[in-house]
């Protein structure tokens, strides 16, 4: 049997205030990083309010909320829908699939099939750049048929940037409940951040197709994965802001280090040659960099900017004239 849901949401809204979760009598919850107030629902929902009015009051429904709501007839669409209309911006939210070993069907996924895609290069996804890291733990005997390792985790993606870019896991389910070895449950899980997250809940409010969204961020050339997933990845369709943001990151940060480490040591070694009368290596470098025609550009795009100007004030100098006699 596979199951696919949203397994984590994360978002902020300005429509929330604390008063209101008074008055309908919400748990008062220990506080969080830049947030010093926090109430809890019945169902588990956590809001969380600072006194700085720059952070926005916070939700967080974790999985076991998630499920708590499913339990009760609520489904993920509806809070997706909810959260939208109080005005919700997303900042992370995870998408599970996962199977569980039924006395039908025996030949489910498992953790040495995620290992095998991540060792064999069958996984297509920005995060597979940070690698993989598996945490091998020691199953109770009862659970396993011999005493060999288990793999408990597998982690794709950037642990250090897990916070902006989000992480990829896969688990045996079954041995986190502490359950008999025969009901494997396997799961794999990804966890999406930031503006990422935001696209990625406006397509499941348009279409609640958690396998289609997962494959957009983490797909894998594998039959295993096209069984479980059992669906194409959709097309993510982006504003122009979002593609940009993403795309210019790892720019941003190239650019920060020519600034801040590259430069100070250009300008140190090109007063040394000044010193010493020579200027064969700094044009060497110029040309070897591009420097040479990005500067000639940029002195010949100042120079019609400059020529511009002094047209226009000319013109606005007729026209005072003109209307001045």
């Amino acid at each position: 049997m596979i199951t696919r849901f949203v397994d984590y949401m994360q978002f902020s809204s300005k429509s929330l205030s604390a008063m209101n979760c008074i008055e309908l009598g919400y748990t008062t919850i220990s506080p969080i990083r830049n947030y010093a107030v926090g109430y809890r629902t019945p169902l588990g929902i956590r809001v969380y309010f600072s006194t700085n009015p720059k952070n926005t009051p916070l939700v967080i429904a974790s999985g076991e909320t998630l499920q708590n709501l499913r339990d009760y007839g609520n489904t993920d669409s509806q809070l997706i829908n909810w959260a939208f209309e109080i005005g919700a911006k997303f900042s992370r939210i995870d998408l599970s699939v996962t199977e569980h070993a039924t006395e039908h069907e025996r030949d489910i996924f498992t953790m040495l099939d995620v290992k095998r895609w991540v060792s064999d290069g069958l996984i297509e996804s920005p995060l597979i750049s940070g690698g993989m890291r598996g945490i091998v733990g020691y199953a109770p005997k009862s659970l396993v048929s011999d005493s060999s390792d288990t793999i408990e985790t597998i982690y794709v993606g950037d642990m250090q940037k897990r916070g902006s870019k989000g992480i990829f896991r896969a688990y045996d389910k079954g041995i986190e409940l502490g359950i008999e070895a025969e009901n494997v449950i396997t799961r794999i899980e990804l966890e999406i951040k930031r503006d990422r997250a935001q696209v990625t809940a406006k397509m499941l409010q348009k279409d609640y197709n958690i396998a289609g969204n997962f494959r957009a961020r983490f797909n894998v050339s594998d039959p295993v994965f096209e069984r479980i997933m059992d669906t194409p990845a959709i097309e993510l369709k982006r504003g122009k802001g979002v593609k940009n943001k993403e795309e210019n990151e790892d720019l941003d940060k190239r650019w920060k280090w020519l600034i801040e480490a590259v430069a100070p040591s250009l300008k140190a070694s090109i007063e040394a040659d000044k010193k010493e009368g020579r200027s064969d290596r700094l044009a060497r470098f110029l040309k070897q960099s591009g420097l040479s025609k990005a500067i000639g550009e940029m002195v010949e795009k100042m120079a019609d900017k400059a020529l511009e100007r002094k047209e226009n004030e000319l013109i606005d100098i007729t026209k005072e004239l003109w209307h001045n006699p």
